[in-house]
């Protein structure tokens, strides 16, 4: 299981690095969602399930950012929301009830919130459209958080794939500048 999941992590990391090299929004999001595709079976291999469905709601989240305007509504945001709490929720009453790899509870329920805090900061952050937003909230946050879950479950793929967005977003803050961070639609350096 730890091989085929490490395996399965090397393409969802393909198709996450792949995706910041692109130039229209559509064209982000399919390989984004592709990767959290990957990256869901990853950690369910991984014995990550709270990592394994909040990838999977990425995927939905993703769809729903390339969907722009039509779907860029309160009730869409509230929706997202809820989605990442009651499965986070779930799938922590699940570990409780069933210990995965023989791994004690409080950590995998202090890694759970860290993941879970990350995917409201960052669908927060992707609905505000603001690159600097995002890429602040990205290095300072959601990375860090998604790297030390990475790092308590093994996943290398995981591990190597928040490096390098941590490392893109310095690199973008040395070509660009502070200012040049705002431009692109969802931070990514895209247009819409």
């Amino acid at each position: 299981r730890q091989v085929w999941g490490q395996i399965i992590g090397l393409f969802g990391l393909t198709c996450t690095v792949l995706s910041y090299q692109t130039k229209k929004l559509r064209n982000y999001s399919l390989p984004q969602g592709t990767g959290g595709a990957f990256f869901t079976a990853s950690f369910l291999l991984l014995g990550s399930p709270t990592s394994a469905i909040l990838n999977f709601l990425n995927v939905l989240r993703g769809g729903v950012f390339a969907a722009g305007k039509r779907l860029h509504k309160p009730p869409v945001l509230v929706s997202i929301l809820a989605l990442n709490t009651l499965a986070t929720a779930g799938t922590l009453v699940y570990q409780y009830r069933n210990p995965t790899d023989g791994r004690q509870f409080a950590p995998v329920l202090v890694f759970a919130l860290l993941t879970w805090g990350a995917q409201i900061v960052t669908s927060f952050a992707m609905w505000s459209n603001d690159g600097r937003f995002i890429r602040t909230a990205q290095f300072l946050y959601v990375s860090p958080a998604w790297l030390a879950n990475n790092i308590y479950f093994a996943s290398v793929p995981g591990i190597l794939c928040e490096s390098f967005t941590m490392v893109s977003i310095v690199v973008s803050l040395i070509r660009f500048g502070w200012r040049g961070l705002a431009r692109g639609a969802a931070g990514t350096g895209t247009e819409e």
